[in-house]
């Protein structure tokens, strides 16, 4: 696990139980919802598109062909509404 300085705002947002809880909800999502074709990142990218408050998505890449997967995840009809009610 990274560990941060005790001087920067990151050491406090995400001390250990933090991360071991995000840690643990990540496990979960992969389990139990996300398809076996689909990646966690384009997972993510599905999630933001279609939360309500969202408007604007940048994902990084570092190649042409994982700049077309990102682009083809407004295509995935991934997250219901009731998934997102569960993150509000």
């Amino acid at each position: 696990m990274t560990s941060f300085d005790k001087s920067e705002a990151r050491a406090t947002k995400y001390d250990a139980p933090t991360m071991t809880r995000m840690q643990q909800e990540i496990r979960e999502i992969m389990q139990n919802e996300l398809p076996p074709e689909i990646s966690l990142s384009q997972y993510a990218l599905a999630w933001y598109l279609k939360h309500p408050t969202v408007t604007c998505v940048i994902p990084g890449c570092k190649t042409p062909e994982q700049a077309w997967i990102n682009a083809s995840v407004g295509d995935l009809p991934l997250v219901d509404d009731d998934h997102l009610q569960a993150w509000k």
